[in-house]
């Protein structure tokens, strides 16, 4: 998406405050072409499209366009709010890094999974303009099904698998498996799960996340 084309999705307020969520959870860091991984795609198409649009602002009107960036792996962090110049979404932009695996993670192949509850709820914590005045919109960009989330919900201890979800927030900081396939070289606590406890921890990901998406 280019930011002529949001412009013209744009109502005829010709004002937009636009939030992009980035997903830094563990498979960005696979390869999606030779010698490029999925988070050097991602910030290579969020860089032009943020040069893109601030390129639609003007010294008279220098807030037509208000970029917000929020990453998420684990957790969700806000990076910046409403700016609206290159310079300033640049500046944004070079402090994005891949966050660490995090302590303990590494023991059940685990690494940093995708918590969109989190990502969505930092989403809906950015300030935004008066919608008579501007239009909201958040471009969410991620690669796989949410695997985390911060509500554990009314789960039963006794309904696989809610006590292991539990169990994983010491590591993960999030309920949650932080993985949506049971892979071959699963370990502890993931190791005694099947398929279709991996499918259930994900539909409570999504549960938790849809709400706040609407």
């Amino acid at each position: 998406m280019t930011g002529k084309a949001i412009s013209k999705q744009s109502s005829a307020k010709d004002k937009a405050d636009i939030i992009l969520v980035l997903d830094m959870s563990s498979s960005m860091r696979e390869q999606a072409s030779e010698g490029r991984t999925r988070y050097d795609v991602e910030m290579d198409a969020v860089r032009a499209l943020s040069e893109s649009l601030m390129g639609l602002n003007s010294s008279a009107e220098p807030d037509n366009f208000r970029l917000s960036v929020i990453t998420f792996g684990n957790h969700a962090e806000i990076k910046g709010v409403n700016t609206t110049t290159q310079q300033g979404i640049s500046d944004v932009l070079d402090t994005i890094e891949m966050p660490p695996n995090g302590q303990g993670a590494d023991a059940y192949n685990i690494g940093q999974g995708t918590n969109w509850e989190a990502a969505l709820s930092a989403a809906q914590s950015v300030p935004t303009r008066d919608k008579d005045i501007a239009d909201t919109m958040v471009i969410f960009v991620s690669d796989g099904n949410p695997t985390l989330r911060d509500t554990l919900g009314d789960y039963a201890d006794n309904d696989v698998p809610t006590g292991y979800e539990k169990a994983l927030k010491s590591i993960t900081g999030a309920y949650g498996l932080g993985t949506d396939v049971k892979s071959e070289n699963a370990v502890g606590y993931l190791a005694l799960l099947s398929q279709e406890h991996y499918d259930k921890s994900v539909k409570r990901c999504y549960d938790a996340a849809v709400p706040l998406a609407q």
